[in-house]
């Protein structure tokens, strides 16, 4: 998975398809004889040009592989010069797929049985999964000294098995997560043990202590690969609570509390594989920490049950759902008329998709439901509908409300275990807020008065009031993208701070997204601001101007523009939007479509909108590429030079550094820091001209823009062009 590494390929005889799925021995002396593993599966298909077997001929068949260790496009290239021709080489694309550092002794078992080679060769038999014991779902906790309260923890069950140094994670239903969760097979490392079973929980654990399940639904196989923000594997942790087997002793018959203790003894924590602790305190005082936490609920286990497969009434769950009303935007076909309900948000004239509900329904009511909607139903989306829905989805007129009770609100502001309570026939659709209960939190606005720019007299109360009008042109260019926020919380004339990582008392409905920082060396809860709500919420912190990253969390590591930045050293404003069209001109004759806008301050920003499939050091290494061209073409006009001491003067400073994961520039529509209150605007190239300024595009006149132009930069956000055999 490094494209880094290229791997030899041996071409062999055909083999018959049924050995795809054969894993075993095969007697020394035949053709093949030795231990056989079954190492990936999945589905593959062809790209590129021309049919796979004119690639055969030509001796460059490209592939997308959809498996469940190696994901992605791949090359096989025939190498030249070899007397047998049946040498080739095995690469793995630069595209949103790779990993830098990809190990393949990680993920030396078998996808089919979990074993290692060796011990297929001893003919070590595959793990016989546990059933995991089962927690009953009740309205309260149990009360009393015989029950101990843990975290209900947002994640996937997992029954781990250590032999020989080695582990199979396991499924409830014994499916294999050895090769989704590669990192935690270190767990043996962790116990003093030479064989057993422990039961546990695998979680995304975001910066908050809190588990996220939609962050670690790309792991198995819910989204595809790519399509989905796939978690960062520092935040990947495994919660154990229970062990039931210790070096060949079955400890299922014994005591929970009796099992605990053995855990515990044998248990060496750490930051990836932790100890889900007892919650100390009366059922009333943990369900109150849980509801001020946001937990997903409270287990109950009694301290003196032993560990049976299955539901049991000696393991009690309580879960903590929200309940809210919603507008009924449609229905997705189904075996019972309807397979679900699709819900959307009315906020400022607008309509968002916020997920599907298919449970709690009875026959009665989906009879009923299904037979108002198709008396409604309409053709198309209606106008106000923004955004994505699902792509099957049958439309009716925004009128119906259903309250549905959830568990939460996921990163990418959807729904998380939606059940349906009821349609609302005497509440008219109207203008709904993402909230956490019936009357749940929508952003509190303080100091709407404070004077933000003194010579201007701008207080925050318009910075508010801006961001309201210019939000539906603002927030697609910020949604997914994670945003470091640099708040003034006395105006410009304060002194500013840079926020990235998000507090604990952030109100749970503000969507945010957790990478590890390479500098800081820990987690970094970074704030979406995908709705207007959010970002109300931030300009109220003190937020001026927005900064996102240049990628967003579908593809984190690849940006999906090129960033170029100029500005003015010791020159006039003319001689920038001179370098701006030299510029064009080079990107031109690469056949490469550009954008430009005011950076807000004294410089102006051109981008190259890209499919994110490049890396971040590819995209700056062209981008280096391209102002070496400029500044060879033009070193009159342009300087490259870092240092402002070593830097020419009367020269535009080409700066293609800013490219760089977690880098960020100002978006389009920012209002600027600066006396005036500048807008980060968008210009057609044409009005590009001698004497005009940044100045010119401010915080008043903006909006009025905007009504006559509309978004120039609407195009940035589907530009799917490609840097592949760009040469300059």
């Amino acid at each position: 998975m490094d494209p880094a590494h290229k791997r030899l390929a041996m071409e062999v005889e055909d083999h018959p398809v049924a050995y795809g799925t054969f894993e075993g021995t095969i007697p020394k002396g035949e053709y093949g004889g030795g231990s056989v593993m079954l190492w990936d599966t999945g589905a593959f298909e062809t790209e590129g040009p021309g049919s796979p077997e004119q690639q055969w001929e030509k001796g460059h068949l490209k592939l997308r592989l959809h498996g469940e260790k190696l994901t992605g496009t791949f090359t096989l290239v025939r190498m030249r010069g070899k007397a047998t021709g049946r040498e080739w080489l095995l690469v793995k694309s630069a595209d949103v797929d790779a990993q830098k550092g990809w190990s393949v002794d990680d993920y030396a078992f078998s996808i089919l049985t979990n074993r290692t080679q060796e011990q297929i060769a001893a003919n070590t038999p595959k793990p016989t999964p546990i059933a995991p014991m089962l927690a009953t779902l009740e309205t309260a906790l149990p009360e009393g000294p015989d029950w101990l309260y843990e975290v209900k923890w947002d994640g996937v069950r997992v029954i781990c098995t250590v032999e020989r140094g080695g582990v199979a994670l396991q499924s409830r239903n014994g499916q294999s997560y050895n090769a989704s969760f590669p990192e935690l097979l270190d767990l043996p490392r962790a116990l003093s043990l030479k064989s057993g079973t422990l039961d546990g929980e695998i979680v995304a654990v975001d910066a908050a202590g809190r588990s996220r399940f939609e962050a670690i639904q790309p792991r198995l196989g819910r989204t595809r690969p790519g399509n989905g923000s796939r978690p960062n594997a520092h935040g990947i942790a495994l919660y154990l609570f229970d062990l039931l087997a210790k070096d060949g002793n079955d400890l299922r018959g014994q005591t929970l509390r009796k099992r605990r203790g053995e855990l515990s003894a044998i248990f060496r924590p750490n930051e990836r594989f932790r100890l889900s602790n007892p919650l100390n305190g009366t059922a009333a005082s943990v369900m109150a920490v849980a509801v001020e936490h946001r937990l997903e609920g409270i287990i109950a286990k009694r301290w003196s049950s032993q560990y049976v497969s299955g539901r049991s009434h000696d393991w009690v769950k309580v879960k903590l759902q929200q309940r809210q009303e919603f507008v009924v935007c449609g229905w997705l076909p189904g075996k019972r008329s309807f397979s679900a309900l699709v819900l959307g948000l009315l906020a400022d004239g607008q309509l968002t998709w916020c997920g599907n509900v298919g449970t709690g329904f009875s026959e009665a009511a989906i009879r009923d439901i299904h037979a108002t909607l198709k008396a409604t139903a309409i053709e198309s989306r209606p106008r106000i509908a923004i955004g994505e829905w699902p792509p099957k989805m049958h439309w009716v007129p925004p009128a119906l409300t259903a309250e549905v009770k959830f568990a939460e609100w996921t990163t990418n502001r959807h729904l998380r275990a939606p059940v349906f309570v009821g349609l609302k026939p005497d509440r008219a659709a109207k203008e709904f807020q993402m909230t956490e209960s019936k009357t749940g939190p929508t952003p509190s606005l303080t100091n709407l008065d404070k004077v933000y720019f003194p010579k201007d007299k701008i207080t925050k109360g318009d910075l508010l009031a801006y961001y309201r009008e210019v939000a539906p042109v603002l927030l697609p260019h910020l949604k997914d993208r994670p945003a470091s926020l640099k708040r003034y919380p006395d105006g410009i004339t304060g002194e500013p701070f840079f926020q990235k990582n998000l507090s604990d008392s952030t109100p749970a409905w503000v969507p945010s997204v957790t990478y590890y920082s390479e500098d800081s060396k820990r987690d970094i809860r970074y704030a979406l601001v995908q709705d207007n709500n959010t970002l109300q919420y931030v300009v109220n912190l003190g937020c001026i101007d927005h900064n996102p990253w240049m990628s967003r969390t579908q593809s984190i590591d690849s940006p999906d523009y090129v960033l170029f930045d100029l500005d003015p050293f010791h020159c006039g404003f003319d001689k920038v939007i001179e370098a701006a069209h030299s510029l064009r001109e080079i990107l031109d004759s690469l056949k490469l479509e550009s954008f430009v806008k005011t950076s807000g301050s004294d410089g102006l920003h051109i981008v190259i909108p890209l499919k994110p499939v490049h890396s971040y050091d590819v995209v700056r290494d062209f981008a280096a590429s391209v102002a070496s061209a400029a500044a060879q073409a033009r070193p009159d006009l342009f300087t490259l030079e870092r240092s402002l001491a070593k830097r020419t003067r009367r020269r535009v400073y080409f700066d293609y550094l800013q490219i760089g994961k977690g880098k960020t520039i100002a978006a389009p529509y920012s209002v600027r820091p600066q006396n005036g209150a500048p807008v980060s605007t968008p210009l057609r190239w044409e009005e590009l001209v001698k004497g005009l300024r940044p100045k010119d595009f401010h915080i008043k006149n903006t909006v009025s823009r905007l009504a006559k132009i509309g978004d120039l930069w609407a195009p940035v956000l589907k530009g799917r062009q490609s840097l592949t055999r760009r040469k300059l």
